[in-house]
This record gives structure tokens, sequence and C-alpha cells, in this order.
């Protein structure tokens, strides 16, 4: 009789034992998994069931888990975890240019691309004024002027510098090889000086006219694209 009751002390304290080694995880759906939790991660967790502790590591996510009771019996409850909110989408309008007579910019400033071959601006407003004969837009004519304007400008002023500032340099070499005097050394250094200047500021002057030409230009395609429109 005696050793029939140690047998079931033995035999409850082994399943005493088994009972709190083991972890019992609670779904959000009722179940009730005798596991042991291996690991716990920001979206899941991974766990062994109990009466299968060589078999397959189970994964689940933490969504589908209402808390876990540990074998020391701490319990961690856990929230379902939403997805970020997206913000809105920005669409942003994209030029789609399906008519095969529209105008684009190409790689290099003052080049354009027509029927798929590059052009000048020269050209770009040869076309743009023989259509316009037809739309009479005011505002294609003004700026086909001034694209006009502001280029034989750039070359005048960038020619004609460039020139007056040669001049001058072959001047005042020319002086000095003739008469190495004081002052006629001082007359030819200021006139090496005004040749200078007068090559870089009108180099600088022609290349801001080139740019309002190019501006010109540009503005001359968006009216003729809208045109066409």
């Amino acid at each position: 009789m005696i050793k029939g009751t140690l047998w079931w002390c033995i035999l409850f304290c082994l399943v005493r034992m088994m009972m709190n080694g083991q972890d019992t995880i609670y779904k959000r759906n009722g179940d009730l998994i005798a596991a042991k939790v291996l690991e716990i991660n920001i979206h899941e967790i991974s766990f062994k069931r109990i009466d299968l502790p060589d078999g397959p590591l189970i994964i689940v996510s933490k969504n589908e888990i209402l808390k876990i009771k540990y074998a020391t019996g701490v319990i961690d409850s856990f929230n379902v975890v939403q997805p970020p909110a997206q913000g809105p989408v920005v669409r942003v309008p994209v030029k789609i240019y399906s008519n095969p007579d529209f105008i684009k910019l190409a790689m290099r400033r003052g080049v354009y691309v027509y029927r798929g071959h590059n052009i000048p601006d020269r050209k770009l407003l040869s076309i743009a004024n023989r259509r316009n004969l037809e739309w009479n837009n005011k505002e294609i004519t003004e700026n086909i002027t001034a694209c006009k304007r502001n280029k034989t400008l750039q070359y005048a002023i960038g020619f004609g510098g460039a020139g007056f500032g040669i001049l001058c340099l072959y001047g005042s070499a020319a002086a000095i090889s003739y008469d190495t005097s004081v002052g006629n050394v001082l007359l030819s250094m200021a006139a090496a000086s005004v040749g200078t200047a007068a090559i870089v500021s009108s180099q600088v002057v022609s290349f801001s006219y080139k740019l309002k030409r190019v501006k010109n230009a540009n503005k001359v395609m968006d009216l003729y694209n809208q045109s066409l429109r």
C-alpha cells in the first residue's frame, strides 16, 4: 500500500514538473497551445509544441496571439499591430507629346527635337512662324522678334568686342616692338589692358544675351505646342 502511494506521488510530481515546464499560448480565436516558446521578435513568435519536442518549428504572427503564460507564471499580452498608414500618393503630371509635330527640348541648350531630328533655334522659329500665320498668336510673334533681336546683339557684342580687343592687343605689341621708350611702353600696356577688358566683358555680355535668346526660343516652343493642342 505504501509502495502504491509512493508510486502515485512520484507520478504526480513528474506530471507537475512537466506542466510547470511548458508555456501556454492563448490565440485570439480561443485556441490554447501547450508549447515551448523559443523566440519573440517584432512581428512573429516561434515555438514548438510541447507534445512534439522534436517536431517542426512553428512560426505565427503576433497579431494572432492574445497572450502567453510562461512556465514561470509570467504573462505577456500582445496588441494587434496595425501596418503604418501610407500618405497620399502625389502624382506629378507628365507632358505627353502625342502629336508628331510637337517640338521638345534636346539635351543641349538652344537645340530642339522635331520629328526625331535635332534642330537649332533658327529652325524652331521658322516652323513656329509658319504655323503662326494660321493662329495669329501675338505672344508667339513677340517672342520670335525678341529671340532674333537678342541673337543679333549676342553676335554683334561677342564678335565686335573680341575683334576690338584683339586689335588693341595687336597694336600694343606692335607699338612696343617699334618703340621701347617708357612713355610708349606705358601707353601700350594701357592699350593691352583695354583690349583684354573688352574681350572679357564682351563675352560676358554676349553670353547674357544668349541666355535671353534661349529663353525666348523656349517660350516660342511652349506656345507652339500649346497651340497644336
